[in-house]
């Protein structure tokens, strides 16, 4: 059994061989609207969530921005990627969060600063280098948007004043050495021991004024030039074992040497960026990409330097108090805690460099013996211990939820040169601390430690013999408290190919071990009640707390900074904005389809409207869910809407309905019973009841809405396949305690929620719920697109979580619209061929299959103009989706437009996993959506008011991108969207292009408000998240035999069709 995650002691050097020649290494988020009826803002910022691009989506059932009638509680309604729940919060909000919002007025510069817009305006001049589009100009205001400055969380960096001139010195040198080893794939635990101890090397401290930093991954920087011998290389061995263990080996018997080598593979200066960034002719583009790799590593290795409490997650800057004893962090309930921390990150952007501060949270698991851990995540923090009670399944879903998780053992005792048991000073045994990474249990029966059997060879007879695992543990180590199992499985921490199994019991969790899974309901509510804070209060954090962990504050600008030659000034920045006009709506009422309703930062309400194209539904059966036991419950009890008879609910939603032009001639309840306890207790039951269910609607009607007795992830999910895939019945789900409300209310609100969805779901699929009013689009550019020859197209891809098997699938959806009231939006679903790849691999079949249905329903005619909204995407993959994805495109025109003239395209990507924020500088700029808990009045809620765009200050000089919030926030700091052209056949213009995507983030047809992001990218997904559904045991980790060898990736759960009835509608919605 060995140690595979190495401590991080001081290690022994064998000694220089030499200069060598090898060469070195190389090295890489929500939605705050979420809609609502009345036009309710959402929350700001979500907590971070270090899952990967997309598995930390993880099982959410509904996907964003869900009405009311299937969020389950109000609090969810502005609850991005959040479980399906309607359970209670029992984490109280930071204090922070309820401090009265107003304007930030901490540490920011005076106003904008004109030297930088300048130098800004002369890169529009520059030949940009790449495939990229360039920008052609920045959005103006022409006596239409509204100018203002506002504060972001940016701080400027300057190279570092020389004393004598008082000039800023850009000529001084940082290098970069590579760090490398013979072993390909060294565990990233042993990489960081070996960084350190060659960092502790005397040739890295030559000189007083010498300072380093390092990645702790392959990559080393110096304030000054490191002498590494002939080539500049230098090659050796050190012994990684740390102090303890060496202490033990005096004739150094078990040396664990690593060889090593360093090699200098670069020299840079600022000057060159400097001046290029300033618009300067003369200069060719710098190496961009390795100076701010490099002041990166030094921002985020002085971050962690001699500090205990502060923890780096992920490859990324960000960075975690390790802390219970203070407002950085909250129990989140079943297991988990959570942390606030900060991220930095180096920018290129108004003609200078920048570093990009922000306020971070995430969930952490907390630091537990790993068996009441692991009884904690099965059963929450209430359930009295019982392991005996475990099943297959509970045992299947915890090796998911824990694979990939950092261990301790200390059963091993220490040993000094004699051989004899060190002790403590207490007179303790002395243990060894070992740290090793969960590779899984012991499928596929997960036998306790008392049945699990392996082969050892008997040290005394030589011969082999099996052994039991408590029975090897028992004998080897007796002292180690492990008298009694429990039944847990065993933890594997070798491979699958080579299991290395030892006792659940023995193990403790390793500090700071980031949650790379979704998390539950209440969890999810804890978290944003901790995450989420006023925007001043944000503002002032980061000018306080994330200022002094990077070591940036004037009182102790560190010597490093001084040494590589850059500092950064500790105020936000100010840059300029534009606020742009609120689109006119079009609904219809008293007969006029033009009725334009008051749009009040970015909501409006439906009092008095009906929908722009209702529709007429023969019938809708409403169907209510009730639980019943099999230990003798009654069978057919209604639980919740006991006191309504069912043709008084069916009356109720036909008469609603009609405020808004919906008619239902006809509506049916039934009944469908289920036994209680249904996600994998009883799953063959509870499956065959809503099956049979279906069955019987679809013998009626084509469009269902179901009442659940109580919120259930499988419940929903299992509704929502059975519809869209078996029988071809469209659904709405709601809670009972959410209907029992708006009957009792007879809450208007809650019933036009469910009829914004049931109006695009309807028969014919040709209802629409608002329009844009044309006629008040004052860009012609802008006002073309809504001439019936636009097709949008959203493009988003889902992944499985951390820790999932290989197989299980990735899945790719594609959305968009048929006609030019951008109302309907039917899409298509792939399976990727690998598992996370981002790159969709069938993009022309799916793009052909959006074409030829605009041909169906447009007469066969074909669109002029193809705009994609590409979501998911980071900066680093711009690149990949010029490469891979818009070929495919290019090749379903090509397909579908033989012997016709080619339309126009344009590719826009959607990113909002990124750090920047902005915060009114002015009270007139300023949210006043937001309520009083006590006295229900408006109030600001400290962010910008809805339609602010930005192009300037922080945007990239190499690309052509603006920021864009077009919505209002509940509470926290509101996250704009950032969008990025990579191609473009429109000649829109800058403003044309921001106007028309904030036109569209008015039209998402299930909110009466403006969402966070563009509909098209929203949709596409909601379509990849309803693909979840599907998907359920497989992304839940309820197959139970699944193996990497033998898992055919949820293929017999789903093999990726829809029923031929709902595929060409928008059923997702």
């Amino acid at each position: 059994m060995s140690n595979r995650g190495g401590g991080a002691g001081s290690g022994g050097f064998r000694g220089g061989r030499g200069g060598g020649q090898r060469g070195g290494g190389s090295q890489r988020g929500g939605g705050q609207d979420r809609g609502g009826f009345r036009g309710r803002p959402g929350r700001g910022d979500l907590p971070y969530h270090p899952a990967g691009d997309r598995g930390a989506r993880g099982s959410s059932p509904r996907g964003r921005g869900a009405a009311a009638n299937e969020k389950f509680t109000q609090r969810d309604i502005s609850r991005a990627r959040s479980m399906y729940t309607d359970g209670s919060q029992n984490q109280a909000p930071s204090v922070d969060a309820y401090e009265k919002p107003r304007l930030y007025r901490g540490a920011a510069t005076e106003g904008v600063d004109k030297e930088s817009l300048q130098a800004e305006t002369a890169q529009l001049t520059r030949r940009v280098e790449g495939k990229l589009p360039k920008r052609t100009g920045y959005g103006a205001a022409n006596g239409g948007p509204k100018e203002t400055a506002v504060v972001t969380n940016y701080l400027k960096l300057l190279p570092r004043v020389d004393a004598t001139n008082k000039q800023h010195r850009v000529d001084q040198p940082i290098y970069r050495y590579s760090l490398a080893t013979a072993e390909q794939k060294m565990p990233k635990g042993k990489m960081r021991a070996l960084a350190r101890m060659v960092l502790t090397e005397p040739r890295f401290h030559a000189s007083p004024e010498m300072r380093t930093a390092t990645d702790f991954m392959g990559i080393i920087i110096s304030s000054h030039k490191v002498d590494l011998g002939p080539d500049d290389t230098w090659s050796s061995e050190v012994d990684l074992r740390d102090a303890t263990e060496r202490a033990q080996d005096p004739n150094n018997n078990r040396v664990r040497l690593v060889a090593f080598e360093v090699k200098l593979t670069g020299t840079f200066t600022l000057g060159p960026l400097v001046k290029w960034l300033k618009g300067d002719p003369s200069i060719p583009r710098p190496q961009r990409e390795e100076i701010t790799q490099i002041l990166n590593i030094i921002f985020g290795y002085y971050a962690v330097h001699n500090r205990l409490h502060v923890h780096q997650i992920g490859p990324t800057n960000k960075f975690f108090y390790d802390s219970y004893r203070n407002q950085n962090s909250a129990d989140l309930g079943a297991g988990l805690r959570a942390l606030r921390g900060y991220i930095a990150s180096v920018r290129l952007g108004g003609g200078r460099m920048l570093l990009n501060l922000n306020v971070v949270s995430g969930a952490f698991y907390k630091l537990l013996p790993l068996r009441l851990l692991a009884w904690h995540l099965l059963k929450g923090d209430q359930a009295t211990y019982d392991p005996s009670v475990l099943t297959p399944i509970d045992k299947k879903r915890l090796e998911n939820m824990l694979k990939l998780v950092r261990i301790e053992n200390h059963y091993e005792p220490l040993h000094d040169a004699e051989g004899k048991v060190m002790r403590n000073p207490d007179g303790t045994e002395a243990r060894k601390k070992i740290s090793r990474t969960i590779c899984g249990f012991n499928p596929p029966h997960y036998l306790p430690a008392t049945q699990q059997r392996f082969n050892i060879v008997d040290e005394t007879t030589g011969q082999t013999r099996s052994v039991t695992v408590f029975e090897h543990f028992r004998r080897k180590y007796p002292n180690s408290g492990y008298e009694q199992d429990h039944g847990w499985p065993c933890v594997n921490v070798g491979t699958r190919a080579k299991p290395t199994y030892i006792p659940l019991q023995l193990c403790v969790l390793a500090p700071a071990q980031a949650v790379r899974r979704m998390l539950s309901g209440d969890q999810t509510s804890n978290m944003i009640n901790f995450a989420a804070r006023a925007p001043h209060a944000n503002a002032d954090k980061i000018i306080s707390e994330g200022v002094a962990m990077f070591r940036l504050s004037p009182e102790n600008q560190n010597e490093f900074q001084k040494q590589f030659g850059i500092s950064a000034e500790p105020q936000l920045m100010k840059v300029p904005a534009r606020f742009l006009n609120t689109p006119g709506l079009a609904y219809h009422k008293d007969g006029n389809k033009r009725a334009r309703p008051p749009v009040i930062m970015g909501a409006w309400n439906l009092r008095g409207m009906r929908f722009y194209e209702p529709v007429t539904i023969n019938k809708v059966v409403f169907v209510e869910l009730n639980t019943w036991s099999s230990r003798g419950g009654n069978r057919n009890v209604r639980r919740t809407l006991y006191k309504y008879q069912p043709r008084d609910i069916t009356q109720t939603f036909i008469e609603e309905f009609k405020r808004y032009g919906v008619k239902i001639t006809e509506m049916e309840y039934m009944s469908c019973e289920v036994p209680a306890g249904g996600t994998f207790v009883n799953q063959p039951d509870y499956e065959r009841a809503i099956d049979e269910t279906f069955a019987a609607i679809k013998k009626k009607a084509g469009v269902s809405i179901w009442c659940l007795d109580e919120a259930s992830t499988f419940t929903y999910s299992y509704i929502k396949k059975m519809g869209d895939v078996k029988h071809g019945v469209q659904s709405t789900c709601m809670t009972g305690k959410k209907l029992d409300n708006g009957l009792y209310k007879k809450d208007p609100g809650f019933f036009g929620n469910i009829a914004l969805k049931i109006n695009i779901k309807g028969d014919n699929a040709k209802g629409v719920n608002h329009y844009v009013q044309p006629n008040e689009i004052q860009d012609k550019d802008v006002a073309k697109i809504w001439d019936n020859d636009t097709m949008f197209i959203g493009i988003d891809v889902t992944h499985p979580a951390p820790g999932s098997t290989k197989a299980t699938p990735s899945i790719a959806a594609v959305v968009a619209n048929t006609n030019d009231h951008l109302a309907q939006w039917p899409g298509s679903l792939r399976r990727q061929a690998v598992s996370r790849e981002e790159m969709v691999d069938s993009l022309q079949e799916m793009v052909v299959e959006r074409l030829r249905l605009w041909q169906k329903v447009n007469k066969g005619s074909l669109p002029n103009r193809i705009i994609v909204y590409r979501d998911g995407v980071s900066e680093g993959q711009f690149p990949l989706v010029l490469q891979h994805e818009r070929p495919g495109i290019a090749a379903a025109i090509k397909q579908m437009y033989t012997g016709k003239p080619q339309p126009r395209l344009a590719i826009i990507t959607v990113t909002k996993r990124h750090h920047t924020r902005f915060y009114p500088s002015r009270t007139e700029d300023m949210d006043t959506s937001g309520r009083d808990r006590n006295t229900g009045e408006f109030k600001t809620t400290g962010n910008c008011r809805p339609g602010l765009v930005v192009d300037r200050g922080v945007t990239d000089p190499e690309a052509y991108d603006f920021f864009l919030q077009a919505h209002a926030g509940l509470q926290g700091t509101v996250r704009p969207a950032r969008y990025t052209v990579l191609h473009d056949e429109l000649a829109m213009g800058p403003d044309g292009l921001q106007k028309m995507t904030h036109t569209l983030c008015y039209l998402f047809n299930r909110a009466t408000r403006a969402v966070s992001v563009a509909p098209p990218a929203y949709y596409a997904d909601l379509l990849a998240e309803r693909a979840r559904c599907y998907l359920y045991n497989t992304y839940h980790g309820a197959n139970i035999g699944a193996t990497e060898e033998n898992d055919d990736g949820g293929v017999g759960e789903w093999n990726g069709a829809l029923h031929p009835s709902i595929r060409d509608t928008t059923f997702y919605i």
